[in-house]
């Protein structure tokens, strides 16, 4: 949050967070095993589940 609050001002924008862990697969494939996701839409938190 302190890294995008840098970029972005927090009191006018919607935005939303996504973190997690980048797994390098064999043959080039990518992968991300999820973490935190919210996002802020009026200034109101809302959870996002990925599951």
């Amino acid at each position: 949050q302190r890294a995008l609050s840098k970029l972005v001002n927090l009191d006018k924008a919607d935005y939303a967070v996504f973190t997690g862990i980048q797994i390098h697969g064999p043959d080039g494939m990518n992968y991300v095993s999820p973490d935190i996701c919210y996002a802020i839409i009026d200034k109101a938190k809302k959870d996002i589940s990925l599951k």
